[in-house]
């Protein structure tokens, strides 16, 4: 048939890629907490709750990824 896989060796099953935020999402979820909480939003309130989030996470991933969004806001950006 048309646009039927074949069941042979070359269809391996691959692992699902674990869900990765983007920097924006991760961004966009602090700006959202911020304000819920009635709290203003600036360049500094962003730092600590990412250096927080980094605190909290046991993850390596995501240890690089509020890093990388520290060091963008820092102006140490990645080049």
């Amino acid at each position: 048939m048309k646009g039927s896989r074949s069941k042979g060796p070359d269809n391996v099953a691959t692992p699902p890629v674990p869900w990765m935020p983007s920097g924006e999402e991760t961004l966009g979820a602090i700006v959202i907490e911020l304000l819920r909480n009635g709290k203003g939003v600036s360049r500094h309130s962003i730092c600590l709750k990412l250096a927080a989030r980094l605190e909290q996470t046991s993850d390596p991933v995501m240890e690089v990824h509020y890093g990388e969004l520290l060091a963008i806001l820092l102006g140490k950006g990645i080049r």
